[in-house]
């Protein structure tokens, strides 16, 4: 195919919700043609509540759904990939041979890799909230995110605002915190602010007193933090045990915390700020405003639904996915309104965000 298609392959996993079961378009009994949405999800693990993000989003979106005025009846499967890229194929394999879906829905960068390849020879829609463009490559897989520039200009005019011009960067070693390093300098042209230092480390390490201590050293104006969970707690924790001062800021990494205390004041650059519907509905459903994703979620069900039912005569997984590609920019979703670009990304707004009182706010 010459084109970039977007289809709709959905995954199927064995823990199926029950509250799906209650709605009659979701009996087996129904005599429309089946969807199948597979989500590869970390269910257990560090992770986790990533999976269980997702499983509030699946239920916010169908408790909204039409779905007894819909020309298909849609089915909802969970597999735990462990967040581990080898678990993450197999399942993907299991859901495309054994459970037929028409789309896979994945979350971060290394896993969202490891589908890719699965999904386009088998020619299945596969849409993850993966910051590595690379994920989008081939007709049938797609990201969904705010661009690494994006981001990057949040931070930026914070910084600018502060009056910052030196950063020591600590990241680790993976292609996607690579790939935002390269942005960041980019960006940071012309604005007299300079990357001076970087530290790369190993996922798994769990001792950055070393790094902390030539960091304080050096004195730089503000600390660079790119981890994921556990290290960026780890790495968080070490530092006020240091008693350090200097002003640590992020993009997306402070977002993975469950004790947010530990960036308590920080700044961060995030993605799409969620629709204020949304966000009072998922607080009513799970008493918490720490969303973990679950907006980006219910965008890409509302992507892939939308694509399907405007082709009601088939469901032909291409036919969705040109739909999506011709039809989705300009769409107003859970995380606003998105653009869609032939390389198969799907890019949403970036916002800043800071930690106060232990929670996350949007500064505006």
């Amino acid at each position: 195919m010459s084109k970039k298609l977007l289809i709709i392959v959905g995954a199927v996993v064995i823990a199926a919700f029950a509250f799906f079961a209650m709605r009659p378009a979701y009996m087996s009994s129904d005599p429309r043609p089946v969807i199948r949405i597979g989500f590869s999800m970390p269910l257990s693990g560090e992770a986790a509540k990533f999976g269980r993000s997702a499983q509030h989003a699946v239920r916010l979106f169908f408790d909204d759904f039409d779905a007894d005025a819909a020309h298909f009846r849609y089915e909802v499967f969970f597999e735990d990939n462990r967040f581990q890229s080898a678990t993450a194929a197999t399942s993907a394999r299991k859901m495309i041979a054994a459970n037929r879906v028409n789309a896979i829905v994945s979350f971060a960068s290394h896993i969202g890799g490891a589908i890719n390849p699965i999904a386009e020879r088998a020619g299945v829609i596969h849409i993850s909230t993966a910051t590595d463009p690379n994920v989008a490559q081939g007709d049938y897989n797609f990201t969904i995110v705010t661009s690494a520039e994006d981001k990057a200009r949040e931070v930026i005019r914070h910084l600018q605002n502060t009056g910052a011009r030196t950063i020591d960067y600590v990241h680790e070693i993976t292609s996607v915190q690579q790939i935002f390093l390269d942005v960041l300098r980019g960006e940071l042209e012309g604005t007299g602010i300079t990357v001076r230092n970087v530290h790369p480390v190993n996922r798994g390490e769990r001792d950055f007193r070393p790094i902390l201590h030539r960091v304080n050293n050096d004195a730089p104006d503000v600390i660079f933090a790119q981890f994921f969970m556990p290290e960026i707690a780890i790495f968080l924790r070490q530092y006020h045990q240091l008693n350090m001062t200097i002003p640590v800021i992020s993009v997306e990494s402070f977002s993975f915390l469950e004790d947010k205390s530990l960036a308590e004041g920080f700044y961060y650059g995030d993605g799409a700020p969620w629709s204020d519907d949304f966000i009072e509905r998922f607080e009513r459903l799970t008493g918490t405003r720490v969303t973990n994703y679950a907006e980006y979620y219910y965008a890409i069900l509302q992507i892939l639904t939308k694509a399907f039912e405007a082709n009601p005569d088939t469901a032909d997984n291409a036919a969705a996915a040109r739909t999506i590609l011709e039809k989705t920019g300009g769409m107003e979703t859970a995380i606003g309104t998105i653009t869609t670009a032939p390389s198969g990304v799907i890019n949403s707004p970036g916002t800043l965000r800071k930690i106060e009182n232990g929670i996350t706010v949007i500064v505006k």
